[in-house]
């Protein structure tokens, strides 16, 4: 693959809560930062599938898995030996490069520290222990943090009071997640699926008898996707514990594209916190409220929702496994309806588990040269969902 080719191909991937999006590409790129390699590696598989041979995807998916899986905050037998089991993989394919005379060797220090990564956990515990970028942010929180809210005056006793006030409400929020996870959910006598059935009369009349023609709708909604960690609170100051949808129509002088998020959605209760299993990826298009009242200023019926509802447009459901090599999830835009209209259906909020990305299917052909990230959900039919996001996504979607 050239260099001109994979800033293509990146330059056309829909944007996304949380993805760094690099309009111009990487291979421009001079003087790159940590914080900017992360980022790569969140969208770089995605962009070599159909480029890259089998063995070079593996090399890379595993080393992904391998750097993901060092950072979560808890471990048992199992994640070490999958962790184990990603290094074996990377050692077994990482000749490929080598092969492809992409590098010459990998004598390369931090390589060869990955051999000890697991014992260290064993040892030492998880790497957010003795992770430098932790200490530094918690010196943000309890030294700077803490003398802003003191009166500058005998601090200390102060700032440990805050310290201690703040422990204790992440304590209780840990509760009442816990609390809120024994609940049953509640159902809502709302109409869940749009069937786009044919109507006896013309569709017009029954627009016509609607006792309401205005909505409230919304841009964007922020919300607190399920906690993978029981032993945590939610930080109200770690924007990476909130997600955000954002829903966009073009403007009206067309100088400003659509934007319209994709989301993994619960399709009933079953569904869980983590896994795919009764979910499916949607777009959503519309964020409305019911009105109160009709125009005619009577109550509207009490069993109508109260709460925020999404109208989303659906992909096709999930396989019942990843595809081979990447381990990535494809859906595609199914064909719509007979009488034109896309599957789509009207859920409530809370039925929207959490964002994600879709990586286009480039194939082996250059990418399309009319895609771009404003259109791209719109003109490609089939997509990989990227479960590489973020240490969250990868977490959740397995």
């Amino acid at each position: 693959m050239t260099e001109d080719e994979l800033d293509a191909r990146i330059c056309s991937l829909p944007l996304a809560f949380g993805v760094r999006h690099f309009p111009k590409g990487i291979s421009l790129l001079s003087q790159i930062s940590g914080s900017e390699r992360k980022a790569m590696a969140c969208i770089l598989l995605g962009c070599l599938v159909g480029k890259l041979p089998a063995k070079g995807i593996r090399a890379c998916r595993s080393i992904l898995d391998f750097i993901y899986l060092a950072q979560y905050s808890t471990h048992d037998n199992g994640t070490l030996s999958s962790m184990r089991a990603a290094l074996n993989v990377w050692h077994a394919d990482r000749d490929y490069f080598i092969t492809a005379t992409i590098r010459k060797d990998f004598n390369i220090p931090k390589f060869h520290s990955l051999l000890h990564y697991i014992e260290a956990i064993e040892f030492f515990g998880t790497t957010d222990n003795y992770n430098t970028e932790m200490f530094e942010r918690l010196h943000i929180d309890f030294a700077k943090n803490g003398w802003r809210a003191s009166n500058r005056r005998d601090e200390f006793p102060q700032m440990i009071t805050l310290l201690a006030r703040q422990e204790k409400i992440s304590s209780f929020a840990t509760y009442l997640a816990w609390l809120e996870s024994t609940r049953k959910p509640a159902s809502l006598p709302i109409v869940r699926t749009f069937t786009g059935q044919a109507t006896m009369k013309p569709t017009q009349l029954l627009a016509a008898t609607l006792p309401f023609n205005r909505l409230d709708v919304y841009h964007n909604f922020k919300f607190e996707p399920s906690s993978l960690d029981p032993g945590t609170g939610i930080d109200e100051t770690n924007p990476e514990d909130f997600q955000t949808v954002t829903v966009w129509p073009p403007s009206e002088d067309g100088m400003s594209p659509a934007h319209f998020d994709t989301v993994i959605a619960r399709c009933n209760s079953t569904a869980g916190a983590t896994g795919l299993s009764n979910t499916r990826v949607g777009r959503v298009k519309v964020l409305f409220r019911l009105p109160d009242k009709f125009d005619d200023s009577t109550l509207t019926p009490s069993e109508w929702p109260k709460t925020c509802l999404a109208y989303v447009e659906w992909f096709t459901t999930f396989k019942p496994r990843h595809e081979e090599n990447h381990d990535m999830y494809s859906v595609m835009v199914p064909p719509r309806r007979t009488n034109g209209f896309a599957h789509a259906s009207i859920i409530p909020l809370t039925d929207i588990r959490q964002t994600c990305q879709l990586f286009p299917n480039f194939g082996r052909d250059d990418v399309n040269s009319l895609w771009t990230s404003d259109n791209v959900l719109d003109d490609c039919r089939s997509f990989f969902v990227n479960n590489w996001a973020s240490l969250y996504t990868y977490q959740s979607i397995w």
